[in-house]
C-alpha cells in the first residue's frame, strides 16, 4: 500500500516543472585549465562530470525498480520528467568526458571503477535502499545546485560561457526534480534509519569516489604532489567562502526526521535563470 505522497506536506512550486530541454552548448574544445587556469578547480569539476553518466543511469534504474508500486499520478509523471532529465544530463556529460578523453585523461579506466562499485550496490542493496541511494545524492547535487546558483562567482569564476552554461543548466534541472525520488521513496514505505544510514553511507563514498577521481586528473598533469595544487583547493573547498562551508548547513538538514527537499524552496532561482535563458533552450516531452 503506497502511503500518502510526500508533496502533500511540502509541495513542488508550482511554477517548477520537471520537464527535459534541448540543449546546445557549443561545447566542442575545453582548455585544459579552464576554470581561472587553475589545475585543482578545474579539475574538481571535471571529477565530477565523470560520476554523471553512469550515476544517471544508477538514479533512473533505482526510480523504475520501484515505479511499479506508485498509483499517483502527479508523481508518476515527474517521475517521467525526472528519468528524461537525467538521461539528458548524462548524454551530454558524456559528449564533456570525450572532450577530457582527448586530451590524454583514462576515462575508460574511472568508467571501470565506478561500474565496480555501481553495480555491487545494485547486487548487495534491496531496491528501497538503492532509491534511498538516489535520495541522498540528489540531496548533494540539490544543495550544490543551490548554492552554485546562489554564489555563481565563488562556483564558477571566469570560466568559459559554455561551462557556464552547462553547469547551471545541470543546477537548474536538478533543482526542479530535487524531490521527485524522495517522494516516491516515500510513497513505497520508505523509512528514516535506511534514509539516514544510505545518507551515511553515500556521503564516504561520494567523496571518496569523487577524490579518486580529481587525484587521476591532477596525478596525469604532474601536479597532484605539488603544494599550490592543495593550496588552491582548500581555498577553493574549505576557505572563505569555501564551497564546503556554503552547503554544510543544508546537508544536515537531510538528518532531520521530518525533512523535505523543498523544505529549501529555492524557485526564485530558477526563475531568474529562466529569464535570463530560457529562450536558448526549448523544454522538449518526457520520453
Amino acid at each position: 500500500m503506497n502511503t500518502p505522497h510526500a508533496a502533500s506536506r511540502c509541495p513542488r512550486p508550482s511554477h517548477v516543472d520537471v520537464k527535459p530541454r534541448r540543449m546546445q552548448f557549443g561545447l566542442d574544445s575545453l582548455k585544459r585549465y579552464w576554470h581561472s587556469n587553475d589545475a585543482f578547480r578545474s579539475h574538481f569539476f571535471n571529477g565530477l562530470s565523470t560520476l554523471f553518466p553512469q550515476g544517471e543511469r544508477f538514479f533512473i534504474d533505482s526510480v523504475r525498480g520501484v515505479q511499479h508500486e506508485i498509483t499517483d499520478p502527479v508523481l508518476l509523471a515527474e517521475i517521467k520528467g525526472f528519468i528524461a532529465q537525467e538521461a539528458v544530463h548524462g548524454h551530454e556529460h558524456d559528449k564533456y568526458n570525450n572532450l577530457l578523453r582527448e586530451q590524454g585523461y583514462d576515462i575508460d579506466k574511472l568508467d571501470r571503477h565506478l561500474g565496480f562499485w555501481t553495480r555491487l550496490g545494485q547486487k548487495l542493496m534491496t531496491r528501497k535502499q538503492q532509491l534511498a541511494t538516489t535520495c541522498a545524492v540528489e540531496h548533494f547535487t540539490a544543495i550544490m545546485a543551490n548554492a552554485m546558483m546562489k554564489y555563481p562567482q565563488d562556483w564558477l569564476g571566469d570560466a568559459p560561457d559554455a561551462m557556464k552554461a552547462i553547469w547551471r543548466w545541470h543546477a537548474i534541472e536538478e533543482t526542479e526534480h530535487k524531490a521527485v525520488c524522495f517522494d516516491a521513496y516515500e510513497a513505497v514505505g520508505g523509512g528514516y534509519f535506511t534514509r539516514i544510514l544510505m545518507m551515511i553511507q553515500t556521503t564516504i563514498h561520494f567523496s571518496y569516489v569523487t577524490t579518486r577521481h580529481v587525484c587521476h586528473f591532477l596525478a596525469r598533469d604532474g601536479v597532484l604532489f605539488k603544494a599550490n595544487t592543495w593550496k588552491s583547493g582548500f581555498q577553493f573547498l574549505w576557505g572563505n567562502p569555501g564551497l564546503i562551508r556554503q552547503i554544510f548547513r543544508d546537508y544536515m538538514d537531510y538528518y532531520r526526521p521530518g525533512f523535505h527537499p523543498w523544505q529549501h524552496d529555492n524557485s526564485t532561482l530558477i526563475d531568474e535563470w529562466k529569464a535570463q535563458h530560457e529562450e536558448k533552450y526549448s523544454v522538449r516531452p518526457a520520453a
